[in-house]
């Protein structure tokens, strides 16, 4: 694909992230007087993921700053919602991890916002095992978890353990 099959394909899905990919795209081509291809534009983890190349012979300070670059804004994408631009955070409370500002988290999941509203759940999981909104709403039904408390999940056999109070 060429660099600007790849920017339109990146409008199309990525909408809200747009401007801060051209942005990158108008840096890296002022950086490199020669141009540059576009490899890969893809979301990853929540996040944009931006993958390039340099033109033959290019000096070694302007790909460290190209670098800085992709780096800085692959990490502004972490708190700008893909949908509509406004800022958001990534969330990890659904099946697959996306940054989404709160009005269109409720357009696109409007089950777990409900949910999420209704027992006042900010967060639920912990580092690598996400527990999502649904599983957090059975265990307050069946009362073996109280939003606030500490759930601590262990794989292997689902052992769930409330905090002693």
């Amino acid at each position: 694909m060429t660099n600007e099959e790849w920017l339109e394909e990146a409008q199309e899905l990525y909408p809200g992230w747009y401007k801060i990919i051209q942005r990158l795209d108008k840096h890296l081509n002022i950086i490199f007087a020669n141009g540059y291809k576009i490899d890969q534009i893809k979301e990853k983890f929540g996040t944009l993921r931006f993958y390039w190349s340099a033109p033959e012979g290019a000096a070694h300070v302007d790909m460290k700053d190209a670098r800085i670059s992709v780096v800085n804004i692959e990490g502004e994408s972490a708190r700008t919602c893909m949908l509509c631009g406004e800022a958001a955070r990534t969330r990890t409370d659904v099946s697959w991890h996306c940054t989404l500002c709160d009005d269109c988290f409720g357009k696109q999941y409007p089950n777990k916002k409900e949910t999420m509203e209704r027992y006042k759940i900010t967060y639920v999981g912990y580092a690598d095992n996400y527990l999502d909104v649904e599983a957090a709403y059975a265990l307050i039904e069946k009362q073996m978890w109280v939003p606030g408390e500490t759930l601590r999940i262990e794989r292997e056999d689902i052992l769930l353990e409330k905090e002693a109070e």
